[in-house]
């Protein structure tokens, strides 16, 4: 096996550390409470062995959280790189798709754009929409019946 070079050699290490956490963090963990439950039935045995049982629980639970956090770290860039593989022509694809139906749709003359206009007595902009006439693409205002430039009816 060739040498691992860069961050591919420390995504190796971080992949063996984890296992090797998680691996401990499990031993330890069941180890506590085997030593735990020994304490807890048989009492006469003293206050000390449940407390290391408890300890090793501990130390166990606390191996195994950065162990798995290391894990992750060294499989997330595989993770990542596999799922934008298998999702990229889907997205190619929807993103194809909607752009071509917003082209049909203000070729149809769907689209209604918002423009800003003065308002009456000058206090300032305000919104006002107009619609695009169908037969000769003026903006009309939307309130129009017929279409100022070529007197096709609006609706």
């Amino acid at each position: 096996m060739p040498a691992a070079s860069g961050s591919e050699g420390t995504r190796q290490l971080a992949l063996v550390g984890g296992v090797i956490a998680v691996v401990l963090g499990v031993i330890l963990t069941v180890a506590g409470f085997a030593l735990f439950g020994s304490a807890w039935s048989n009492p006469l045995q003293g206050a000390s062995s449940g407390f290391s049982g408890i300890t090793l629980c501990a130390i166990g639970g606390f191996l195994l959280i950065p162990g798995l956090f290391l894990i992750y770290v060294s499989q997330v860039r595989r993770v990542t790189s596999y799922v934008a593989g298998e999702t990229a022509p889907a997205v190619r694809t929807t993103s194809g798709a909607a752009g071509q139906g917003l082209v049909e749709g203000m070729r149809q003359g769907g689209g209604i754009p918002l423009t800003i206009t003065a308002q009456p007595g000058g206090t300032g902009p305000a919104a006002s929409i107009r619609v695009r006439c169908r037969n000769c693409g003026y903006l009309e205002t939307e309130d129009a019946a017929f279409c100022s430039q070529c007197r096709t009816p609006m609706r």
